[in-house]
């Protein structure tokens, strides 16, 4: 491509230059070094890219004002010019009438006719159904489709040999996983790897490369296009097309405000935020759902129900919509507890901590000092997840569930795509708070040993410990694991933990907060007396466990005909529950305050303990030995 070095050769992007997409840069920088004229588009392709201009009309019109002609095929529609109608012959001095059309025709020849690969088509071109001037229309199925667009792509060698002839043509090729999807070429019928091998050949072929005509496979999910277009060396260069930064999203909504104005429309109306609250709101979904957002307040405003416009609540229970719709293959939003820490009982140094660590420092603006990676060990039934769920209510953060049942496939190579794909979709919503529970019982805790054989396991790990590790998520992304046997993972992912925190049992005075918390959330009264009974009984007693005693309690009062929890119904809860975890909880506690990384973490009751670690191991034995158990996994018997 000698002539594609000059940047002044490479298409001149319409709209205004300070709105040039990012995406658009990196395919101008790879086209003029000739990096490659094969490009894979993935991502919001079929998103806005500025104001009322979509990602692929962009790219179009950008490609219209360098090549002679920009054809587009899709499988379902077929091949088509779709800028015939908006430059009627205007540009590069076609004549009146000189359509893309006419000129792809001029190229392929007169004498050039479409192959008939199937019966039936060879019978309709007998009868003369199929025009000799409309091939186009007529090139339907992948492998003839494909087969026009390569004499295109060509034909400078076969009918203009006297000029230049480069830069002539750029194919686009939408929803490319249709065309090759990802399935094993042993199962492939011969057509699908005819397609396979087309594409293969135009992303490796010089003599392509040196004409300079480009191509550009379209796909939403990059993990839907089959592997040996996605390789390195395919000559396939990948250009991701990311959802709006906020930044790009205010310019979209101050654009559409003053778009209103000028259609002399009202106003977006705003009840109890700005313009630049929804910008920071909407991370994570795309202008087109931003435009929806629009719609439905100003809908509500007309409709005078409620609060009349854009609302917080508005935008962000549109947003959870969006969120679940389109990613509830991978991700599952977690709800926030209403009252954040409010609704929280016994985990005061929690709470502290958090306060400190991460929303004093987010709310000052120092982001270096946030605590963005987050272990959560202790007994089970501590609260954990309630925390989590508080903590994503108090920073106001969309809040995501990383469950394993989300990721795994019996598809080899599907658990890493799909891992990869939840870990773009939380860059992309950041800022955002992850929760993995039980993350010891996952493969994203561990490297797995390399004697399993099991590759994926070592390829999930080594995904998270990347995410875990990035830098540039600091603040912005709360990454937040709990377990209660932090023995079990690995020291690489320990060692990129900010602090690992032990949430254990609550003291006589957290568990009594336990208790009237858990009464008002089940809608019942609890007397002093029975308070008081069920705080003295229930030393060892996890959240989840005295959430159980106040519901049992209820239960006896019910049956009294009482809606009051009273003495006797609480002495009757004690003697019928029994906690499953109770005579683990002390092992538990002392594996938790075994994994604590900093003495600031620590409770104060065990801090003492924390830092004499040699007399922390040994009771550690000791309480294995009367448990009768050895800690870790189970290891192979002999016979």
């Amino acid at each position: 491509m000698d002539s594609i070095h000059d940047a002044a050769s490479v298409p001149a992007p319409a709209p205004e230059s300070d709105l040039i997409p990012t995406w658009y840069h990196k395919f101008r920088e790879m086209y003029i070094s000739s990096a490659g004229i094969c490009f894979l588009l993935c991502g919001d392709i079929h998103g806005i890219a500025a104001r009322d201009v979509s990602q692929l009309l962009f790219l179009q019109k950008s490609l219209a004002s360098k090549f002679e002609i920009v054809v587009y095929y899709h499988r379902a529609s077929g091949i088509c010019f779709p800028l015939d109608d908006v430059f009627e012959g205007r540009e590069h001095g076609r004549g009146s009438g000189t359509s893309m059309r006419a000129r792809a025709r001029e190229l392929l020849g007169s004498a050039w006719s479409l192959p008939s690969d199937d019966p039936y088509t060879a019978a309709l071109d007998a009868s003369g159904v199929l025009s000799s001037t409309d091939v186009f229309q007529s090139a339907r199925t992948p492998k003839q489709a494909l087969s026009l667009l390569e004499h295109l792509l060509r034909a400078r060698d076969l009918h203009d040999p006297t000029k230049d002839g480069k830069e002539r043509v750029a194919v686009i090729l939408d929803c490319a996983d249709y065309l090759c999807p990802p399935s094993s070429k042993a199962t492939m019928s011969p057509e699908a790897l005819d397609v396979l091998a087309t594409l293969q050949y135009w992303g490796s072929d010089p003599t392509l490369m040196s004409q300079g005509n480009p191509v550009f496979l379209l796909t939403r999910r990059l993990s839907d296009l089959h592997e040996d277009l996605r390789d390195s060396d395919s000559g396939y260069k990948v250009i991701p097309i990311d959802l709006p930064d906020e930044r790009t999203r205010l310019a979209y909504i101050t654009w559409y405000q003053e778009h209103r104005r000028q259609q002399q429309l009202p106003p977006l109306p705003l009840v109890d935020l700005t313009l630049a609250d929804i910008a920071r709101m909407t991370a994570g979904i795309g202008l087109h759902d931003v435009e929806d957002i629009f719609l439905l307040g100003a809908m509500e405003a007309q409709e005078g129900q409620g609060p009349t416009g854009i609302t917080r609540e508005l935008v962000k229970s549109y947003k959870d919509d969006i969120i679940t719709a389109k990613y509830s293959e991978i991700a599952t939003m977690l709800e926030p507890l209403p009252g954040g820490f409010a609704d929280l009982g016994g985990m005061e140094h929690v709470i502290n901590l958090t306060r400190q660590n991460i929303l004093r420092p987010m709310q000052e603006g120092r982001t270096q000092d946030v605590l963005s990676r987050l272990l959560l060990v202790g007994p089970p039934g501590t609260g954990k997840t309630y925390y989590v769920q508080a903590l994503a209510r108090e920073i106001g953060f969309s809040a995501l569930a990383l469950t394993m049942e989300n990721i795994l496939d019996k598809w080899v190579g599907s658990s890493e795509r799909n891992l990869a794909e939840f870990f773009q979709f939380a860059r992309a919503l950041a800022p955002v708070l992850i929760f993995l529970d039980e993350a010891d019982q996952t493969e994203l805790s561990r490297r797995g040993g390399s004697t399993t054989g099991n590759s994926t396991s070592v390829n999930l790990f080594s995904a998270m410990l990347r995410f875990a590790g990035d830098p540039s998520l600091r603040g912005r992304v709360l990454l937040v694991l709990a377990s209660n046997r932090p023995d079990l993972f690995d020291p690489a992912l320990l060692r990129r933990m900010d602090a690992i925190i032990p949430v254990l049992l609550a003291d006589e005075q957290g568990r009594r907060r336990i208790l009237e918390k858990q009464a008002q959330l089940q809608g019942v009264r609890m007397t002093s007396d029975a308070a008081q009974v069920l705080v003295a009984q229930t030393d060892r007693y996890s959240a989840s466990d005295l959430e159980a005693l106040v519901g049992e309690s209820r239960w006896q009062a019910t049956l009294r005909g009482s809606s009051s929890i009273e003495r006797q119904d609480a002495e009757i809860a004690c003697t019928n529950l029994r906690p499953v975890t109770r005579e683990m909880a002390e092992w538990f506690t002392l594996k938790a305050i075994d994994a604590c990384n900093n003495l600031r973490f620590c409770p104060p009751d065990y801090a003492a303990l924390w830092r004499n670690r040699g007399a922390l191991q040994e009771t550690l034995k000791e309480k294995e030995q009367a448990l009768s158990f050895q800690a870790g996994p189970r290891q192979p018997r002999t016979f």
